[in-house]
């Protein structure tokens, strides 16, 4: 389709840019979209959780009697709590809401859609050039919530301080729903398999950061490794370089 990341990809290719070169290519642009205290989007983060609950209930039907009856008691609570919501504040918010605000976009929506642009630029290299490529930092997003004391009086800098720790427990907060989930997934077992070298190595190099004498016993490697990990991320100066090369290693 015209306009698409698959369009763009199959052009690349048909002016015979490589695989690496494409790649270099689409990791050379740069997009950062800021996040403003005043967007355009200016619907509450409560209503939008009521609305995206909503449709998580509406997705989630079920087929049988009881489940209908709890979803329809469900929809009636979501509907009714968003009739008796203001849709819009009718007192101005404070720095701290805003930033609040502003970090809820960051935490849905943003957050669920990047992982589909990553998939969408792999699956465009895959089906173009046939080759695995990792995608990353495609978008990045800024902030001016918080920290606009220029603009803002009411923005100090013990303000601008907390909202730079915001940003990060937010985002290790994401990292570490997303490595339990993972391991939730990742129940393979080594019982019947040779250890894997590469994995074993990279967990005890964990273990040894970590000042853990051994890992924990477990025929589950892959997950032992994914514990550590979450382990690390509790711990400060923690890198995205070492996130991404535990992954690769995973």
């Amino acid at each position: 389709m015209p306009g698409s990341l698959a369009h763009a990809i199959a052009g690349l290719r048909r002016r015979g840019l490589s695989a690496e070169a494409a790649l270099a290519l689409v990791h050379g642009v740069r997009i950062e979209l800021v996040l403003t205290a005043h967007p355009t989007e200016s619907r509450r983060a409560t209503v939008r959780q009521h609305l995206a609950e909503l449709s998580r209930v509406i997705r989630g039907a079920g087929a049988d009697a009881a489940a209908g009856r709890s979803r329809s008691e469900r929809l009636e609570a979501i509907l009714t709590a968003l009739v008796v919501t203001d849709e819009v504040r009718r007192v101005a918010p404070t720095v701290v809401q805003e930033r609040d605000n502003a970090l809820s976009y960051l935490t849905t929506g943003i957050q669920e859609a990047m992982p589909l642009l990553h998939r969408d630029v792999a699956d465009a290299f895959r089906a173009h050039y046939g080759t695995e490529v990792w995608p990353h930092a495609l978008v990045r997003y800024r902030s001016w919530v918080g920290g606009d004391g220029d603009g803002n009086p009411n923005v100090t800098a013990a303000i601008t301080r907390d909202t730079l720790a915001a940003h990060r427990r937010h985002g290790l907060a994401l990292l570490a729903e997303d490595l339990r989930r993972l391991r939730s997934l990742l129940s393979v077992s080594f019982r019947n398999r040779a250890p894997d070298p590469e994995l074993e190595r990279s967990i005890a190099e964990d273990c040894a950061a970590l000042g853990l004498p051994a890992a924990r016993p477990s025929h589950e490697r892959l997950r032992v490794k994914l514990e550590l990990m979450e382990q690390k991320l509790r711990q400060p100066g923690v890198r995205d370089a070492d996130l991404l090369a535990d992954l690769q290693v995973i």
